[in-house]
């Protein structure tokens, strides 16, 4: 079967499922992630024509093993607007058809700075993952089998799993080596399919023939690095900060969790999730797993449909599997293999090959039945997170409502024309001074040093002088903005790196974080605004940039 045809079943299931028909959808929103197969650059308005649907909001993903969790934080955000009443998401693909090796590769560095030199794909860089983790932890090839061997009897009583056949830790420590220590059973297979999901608001869920589960809290996270940006911890994915964001804002703790639909393109994922989400510490994942009975009769329910391991990866729709899969968990429709009560899990996403890191894209949602839902409202009133948007479908997910934005008053921005660009990197806020800062700053062409101090509303330029790197803090005055008179200086402070001499060059700071953002980039115009008692820093776009709290090294 085509993409297509894998499309147009999973929509028509949904909709079965939800109560609803196809012109229901009609004007509402339509979110379709990416393909292997075919590889369209325009595969959103392909799906739109060949559904017959005629949406009012169309979104496309592109975050690979993350577009489930990416599309239904978007999906969420638009229904939450107003915008639309319903979002269908949807994943079809078929990497497996007989034209899917001319499938465009779009990794570049891939094939610039990887194959060139034997790296063959995500299969080498997963076992440089594994490997990575057993030697710096004691990581054994049997704490990785344990994932493998338990997910596969989960797939055996899954109807829908791609591979049933019975298998043993004998089985997986034989099976053959792919790139060492990753073998066959560490990873995925690709299979075609087609998942679909409705989302909507929790007043229309509420007439829903099933019931609804909710979105309690999501998080993201893209190219993120552990430690130190040039030489990351390749063992932590963005999950960590993903997942500590979800279930921050669902006001829930790793231990409430009643299960785990973690993203599993090979085993090491697993492993490294579980600790990134907190069950245990940086290098205790396989002595956690010794200990913890991870089967969905267990201490710690992980992928209990079987995860993509035994299910398969159906290309850019894989992320789907795991979101269905705990929808059923919720519902209690995962016949023979449901969790005892469960109120309440978290839907992990990976995607995105990453030059000399882990995974560029990650996200976590936390979903909950309608009880889980008052429980996170009163726990967390402040936050105004209660969940308010529902999933409908036999392939869906949760509709969510994020915390609520904080009030913004307008910025007094500057005319931009007037202002030289300047380039940044290593930018560190030292210390708080009340409601100033202090900043220090290295210049990227070779001066640094520390300006005096930094308020609310006070913006940075770089002066006209070529050593001495002078930043001029402006007052922007009432009625200045794009197009309108120039600034006027307020106060000029002479930045000079230490042991740097009167007019000379200086020299980075001394003791730089490694937490500090080590990327040069350009801005027309840095100030710092306070939010919530939190200073942001912005550019003339207003698009947040630096986010310190109180003091300390700025974090990426």
């Amino acid at each position: 079967m085509s993409a297509e045809q894998y499309a147009s079943w999973a929509v028509s299931l949904a909709l079965e499922d939800a109560g609803l028909s196809k012109g229901d959808l009609d004007g509402q929103g339509l979110a379709v992630a990416g393909t292997e197969w075919p590889h369209s650059e325009i595969w959103s308005a392909e799906v739109v024509q060949n559904l017959g649907f005629r949406p009012k909001l169309l979104l496309r993903g592109d975050f690979g093993g993350n577009n489930a969790v990416e599309l239904a934080v978007q999906a969420a955000a638009a229904i939450r607007s107003g915008l639309v009443d319903y979002v269908l998401l949807l994943g079809a693909d078929s990497p497996m058809t007989p034209f899917g090796t001319q499938t465009a590769r779009s990794w570049r560095y891939d094939i610039d700075y990887m194959r060139p030199f034997g790296l063959m794909g995500f299969v080498t860089l997963a076992g440089l993952m594994m490997s990575r983790h057993m030697s710096a932890y004691g990581t054994k090839a049997e704490h990785f089998g344990k994932i493998a061997v338990t997910q596969r009897e989960h797939a055996r009583l899954n109807p829908n799993a791609y591979v049933k056949a019975p298998l043993t830790m004998e089985d997986y420590l034989k099976s053959r080596m792919l790139s060492d220590p990753l073998r066959l059973l560490d990873s995925v297979m690709f299979v075609n399919g087609g998942l679909a999901v409705i989302m909507t608001s929790r007043e229309r869920a509420s007439r829903a023939p099933k019931r609804p589960i909710y979105l309690l809290g999501y998080g993201l996270a893209h190219n993120y690095a552990e430690g130190d940006p040039a030489m990351p911890d390749i063992t932590t994915t963005g999950v960590k900060v993903a997942a500590r964001d979800a279930l921050g804002m669902a006001g829930k703790s790793p231990g409430s969790l009643d299960f785990l639909q973690l993203y599993d393109d090979f085993t090491g994922a697993v492993l490294m999730q579980i600790e990134d989400i907190g069950f245990c510490a940086k290098g205790e994942g396989g002595r956690f797993l010794e200990r913890t009975d991870i089967s969905y009769k267990g201490d710690l329910p992980v992928n209990t449909g079987g995860g993509l391991l035994s299910n398969g990866q159906p290309g850019m729709a894989a992320g789907f599997v795991h979101l269905v899969e705990a929808v059923r968990q919720l519902r209690g429709e995962a016949t023979g293999r449901q969790v005892s009560d469960a109120r309440i899990g978290l839907v992990s996403g990976l995607g995105g090959l990453a030059y000399g890191n882990n995974l560029a894209n990650a996200g976590a949602l936390v979903l909950g039945v309608m009880r889980d839902v008052g429980e996170a409202a009163r726990e967390a009133p402040a936050r105004g997170d209660a969940a308010q948007q529902a999933v409908l479908g036999r392939r869906g997910p949760p509709r969510v409502r994020g915390p609520a934005l904080p009030e913004v008053r307008p910025l007094h921005m500057v005319s931009p024309g007037v202002l030289p660009l300047l380039r940044l990197a290593r930018p560190r806020v030292d210390e708080a001074e009340g409601d100033r800062h202090r900043l220090r700053v290295h210049d990227s062409q070779g001066g640094g040093g520390e300006l005096a101090s930094l308020g609310e509303g006070d913006a940075l330029r770089r002066g006209d002088s070529r050593h001495g790197r002078r930043l001029q803090d402006l007052r922007p005055r009432p009625g200045d903005q794009a197009g309108g008179r120039a600034p006027r200086p307020a106060r000029a402070h002479r930045l000079r790196g230490p042991g740097e001499r009167r007019g000379g060059a200086g020299v980075p700071p001394a003791g730089a974080s490694s937490r500090s953002v080590n990327h040069s980039f350009y801005i027309p115009l840095l100030s710092l605004v306070k939010i919530n008692g939190q200073y942001i820093g912005v550019h003339r776009c207003q698009c947040p940039l630096l986010a310190p709290q109180g003091g300390g090294s700025v974090p990426r």
